[in-house]
């Protein structure tokens, strides 16, 4: 029975079992260890009196298991993590100059030397701590206690935070240790090994106090995916991922420079045409088309159904237009004539206009009718010309359609055919969507030649058949999508490589900074931090000159590539290093 022997002696037995080959014997009699041993800490604590929960509550007992330990823990933790960022105030300006050093050797072809484990401020200050503590009976070493739980050790952390926060605890101590440890998770789901999570929480360290500034919002965006991201783009990007399409953390939150490393990334091309296509697909599906390109052939099958629909709808129709039809479409033409539009586009156009107002006012007056036919045609063209860039066309068009579909409806209500109201009214929707995607892909470019729909040529063409009520959200299902997508699905017009480099460039050469905060430059410029650092950690004085050489240039090539871990080839670290060269001045380099 395992009631008969101590822990130790079943954990001596099941490393026995294990060494001679016996696993199952070994799970089982490790696991009957275990047992025993939460039996005998839970039996400890059985009938224990009031005296004795407070004590272990208040002062503590064994494990840090209970409220008041880990409050006591927290608060030991604080104090010691205090103490050591009194030390690396002390040992700061040693620091400094161990980096100015280091600059120095690289920039002279000397062996660099590491910096040292121990300043001796650093240690003028530990070995003080020590001596008091051993004169009044604490621990000599409490200055290096880091706790042994979260709690503890999150709080050790933001003590070594406080010598520097001065009254601002919350902005210059917790804050740095949130976004640290943000920052180093994020790493972590990236795939980043422990030199990228070092550098991810170092980088969140330096950014977290300005999450309490004015720019805090762009700072969130570098530490979590949707930290500070605006409410509206989320919006829009949950609108078109109900509808099928894909979108990047870096649309979702609006970061023009994690947009570009996303579109820099090897997959981020097949993405791009990716995405493409779903909002394509999407859009096509708004008018009861299953293609997922808008192609000639799929344009056309809409164009027919659509067709059939409206020739449905108006079967059997002989309409004869009143005096109330005549005056408006006569109003409209006056419209237009005193807008005189010229070109071949307003001379077409004067001739469509004259020809069926001329139309309405013989089936007035000499007894004719207008069948579905000729509505269907009329319609046909002044739809068209309601996407015209001519703005007199346009408006003319829509007043004139607007008294043709008016005929239309009474016409269909007198009968009692309201059904025919309901599925004319559904189907002029759809061929209004349908000419405005026809113009979406009429453009110029091999996206549009693929018949690929970008947001931006969505919104333009649902803009020209009306702004207001586009603005106004008043054009449906397909008017949401392409505000959506004009708003989330953008990607950055070029890679930004020249501009991210300028950025971290000029940021080192402000002042000699640590490879961390160029770790973190680089990151909010858009390119993997490890960049920056490797940049940064050589120092302004030595990376101009090295830069100025070939042989300067591959050792930079080479540090990159090193640093990366793997995720940067040779070709592009010669890629960033030759755009480091061109952003040098020449004066710089001699």
């Amino acid at each position: 029975m395992a009631e008969e022997y101590t822990v130790d002696q079943l954990r001596d037995a099941a490393r026995r079992a294990y060494e001679a080959g016996n696993i199952s014997a070994a799970e089982e009699l490790a696991q009957a260890g275990l047992r025993l041993e939460k039996s005998q800490k839970s039996g400890s604590k059985e009938g224990r009196g009031i005296i004795d929960t407070l004590r272990e509550n208040i002062f503590g007992e064994g494990e840090v298991d209970t409220f008041g330990e880990r409050v006591g823990e927290a608060i030991e933790s604080a104090g010691a993590g205090a103490l050591r960022g009194v030390r690396g105030l002390a040992e700061l300006p040693e620091t400094v100059g161990s980096l100015g050093r280091m600059g120095y050797q690289y920039a002279t072809g000397q062996k660099v030397q590491p910096l040292p484990q121990q300043t001796v401020a650093g240690g003028l200050l530990t070995r003080g701590y020590e001596k008091i503590a051993e004169a009044v009976g604490a621990d000599p070493e409490g200055i290096e206690y880091r706790g042994e739980t979260g709690t503890g050790r999150f709080a050790g952390k933001v003590g070594e935070f406080l010598p520097f926060a001065g009254r601002k605890v919350a902005q210059y101590a917790v804050a740095p240790v949130v976004a640290g440890i943000a920052g180093k998770e994020a790493a972590e789901e990236l795939g980043f090994g422990e030199t990228g999570q070092a550098i991810g929480e170092i980088s969140g360290m330096i950014a977290g106090p300005s999450l309490f500034s004015a720019g805090g919002r762009a700072f969130a965006k570098t530490i979590s995916p949707y930290g500070g991201a605006d409410e509206a783009r989320l919006a829009a990007a949950k609108t078109l991922e109900e509808k099928g399409v894909s979108v990047t953390a870096g649309q979702k939150v609006g970061s023009e420079a994690l947009r570009r490393k996303e579109a820099m990334s090897p997959k981020g091309e097949v993405f791009r045409e990716k995405q493409l296509e779903e909002f394509t697909s999407a859009v096509m599906k708004e008018i009861g088309s299953d293609a997922p390109r808008a192609s000639a052939d799929a344009l056309q099958e809409a164009y027919e159904r659509i067709g059939g629909k409206i020739n449905q709808a108006t079967s059997n129709v002989k309409i004869r237009p009143t005096g109330d039809d005549l005056l408006p479409a006569s109003n409209a033409l006056q419209y237009f004539n005193r807008a005189k539009p010229v070109g071949e586009e307003g001379k077409d156009a004067t001739g469509m206009f004259k020809d069926i107002n001329k139309t309405l006012i013989n089936a007035s007056s000499k007894g004719k009718t207008v069948d579905g036919a000729q509505y269907k045609a009329i319609r046909e063209k002044l739809s068209k010309a309601t996407v015209s860039a001519d703005g007199a066309i346009r408006e003319t068009a829509k007043r004139m359609l607007s008294v043709v579909d008016n005929m239309m409806d009474r016409h269909l209500a007198s009968f009692g055919r309201s059904d025919d109201i309901q599925k004319l009214k559904n189907a002029r929707a759809e061929y209004r969507d349908f000419l405005a995607i026809e113009k979406s892909v009429a453009r110029a470019g091999e996206v549009a030649a693929a018949g690929l729909i970008t947001p931006s040529a969505l919104g333009g063409a649902l803009r020209a058949q009306g702004k207001r009520a586009y603005v106004q959200e008043r054009r449906g299902e397909i008017g949401a999508l392409a505000r959506a997508g004009e708003q989330a699905a953008v990607f950055p017009r070029t890679s930004g490589t020249a501009e991210n480099i300028s950025q971290i460039v000029g940021g080192i050469r402000s002042a000699l900074i640590s490879g961390s905060a160029g770790a973190a430059a680089a990151a909010m410029a858009g390119l993997p931090p490890w960049v920056g650092a490797t940049v940064a950690a050589i120092g302004p004085a030595a990376f101009n000159r090295l830069l100025t050489s070939k042989k300067g240039q591959a050792y930079l090539v080479n540090q990159m590539v090193k640093a990366s871990e793997g995720s940067l080839d040779t070709n592009k670290a010669r890629t960033i290093v030759a755009a480091l060269a061109q952003q040098t001045p020449a004066s710089e380099g001699q």
